[in-house]
């Protein structure tokens, strides 16, 4: 059995008027004087049927949430929630979204929810971004350090390789000239030992 429908008088006549039910107070209408040929009018016998009494018009039995504990308790498929009036802004906006998560119906959403949620999400994604603008330019400082440290251990390398041939060099310099002062000596001593011949054949002569 489905709850009965009663349409306002002549709703069909003028569209301003609605089909939202309105008691009859005219002084001729049939309606008001429960005619039989005349739609039913609201009055006892017509109630809700026992099943759907108490339910939301979506067929959900509602019940009430103070805090996001409450909604542990609510089966989504029968069950609605309804936050508290009571309830502050920075609750609303948990409980709505654990209800989201669960899939759990609230049957008063409020805007500022959505509007918070809204500055929330772009405060994360904003702290997201900067997070990874930080952290690019953390890697590349640190990249940019790397190849400043290849730099000076090749230039440091060079350095080492350049002082490795000059002091190469100066030792082979070295050499050479302490080759040149003994063959100098060697000479020096040829000339020295050849004068002596000299002298004493000289003497011998005289």
């Amino acid at each position: 059995m489905t709850r009965k429908r009663f349409l306002r008088q002549e709703w069909f006549r003028y569209k301003k008027l609605g089909k939202a039910w309105r008691r009859p107070k005219g002084m001729h209408s049939k309606l008001r004087e429960h005619r039989g040929y005349r739609m039913k009018v609201v009055s006892i016998g017509h109630g809700t049927p026992r099943s759907e009494r108490g339910l939301h018009p979506s067929g959900l039995r509602e019940i009430m949430v103070s805090n996001v504990r409450d909604l542990e308790d609510i089966d989504s498929r029968v069950e609605a929630a309804r936050i508290s009036a009571s309830v502050g802004l920075r609750k609303r906006v948990e409980i709505e979204t654990a209800a989201a998560e669960k899939s759990i119906r609230v049957l008063n959403p409020s805007k500022e929810v959505e509007r918070v949620r809204e500055e929330r999400e772009r405060e994360e994604k904003e702290k997201a971004e900067k997070e990874k603008a930080e952290k690019e330019k953390k890697e590349k400082e640190k990249a940019e350090k790397k190849v400043a440290a290849e730099k000076g251990k090749e230039k440091k390398k060079a350095v080492k390789a350049k002082e490795k041939k000059k002091a190469v060099k100066a030792k082979e310099k070295k050499k050479a000239v302490k080759k040149k002062e003994e063959k100098k000596k060697v000479t020096a001593e040829k000339e020295t030992k050849k004068g002596k011949e000299t002298k004493k054949g000289k003497e011998k002569g005289a």
